[in-house]
């Protein structure tokens, strides 16, 4: 069964205690219509406003912390599935078969001439050899 907004704690404190507050004072500022409530009015609109505004930033920075979540649950998917949730994914293409690169520390002829300072030119022109 849910409850009225009204008697949800959280919208009691975030909305009807700060307007109680200036409610308050709006009262003593027409009850004694002189110095002194004038100056009780001004405190309470300032305690009413504070209420508010605390409630306002506490929720705000709470919010910050969702949009971090949802940050990190979209980068997680995107490491899992290459593309971002927002995006379509991309296109199958075709993947080309590639010659296995030389393992490491196995000695190519190419591999020990790369390795004693052969240019670049000399290895494209190796390169262009095996093809």
């Amino acid at each position: 069964m849910d409850r009225p907004r009204w008697r949800d704690p959280l919208y009691l404190i975030r909305t009807v205690l700060p307007l109680a507050v200036i409610l308050a004072g709006l009262v003593i500022l027409l009850v004694r219509r002189d110095t002194l409530g004038l100056e009780a009015f001004a405190l309470l609109l300032g305690a009413g406003a504070s209420i508010w505004l605390l409630n306002f930033l506490y929720r705000l920075s709470i919010s910050g912390d969702r949009d971090r979540d949802d940050e990190d649950r979209a980068r997680t998917f995107f490491d899992q599935h290459g593309h971002w949730p927002d995006e379509p994914p991309p296109p199958a293409r075709e993947v080309a078969h590639r010659e296995e690169p030389a393992r490491r520390g196995h000695r190519t002829e190419q591999g020990s001439r790369a390795r004693r300072g052969a240019g670049t030119s000399d290895r494209r022109n190796l390169r262009d050899r095996r093809r």
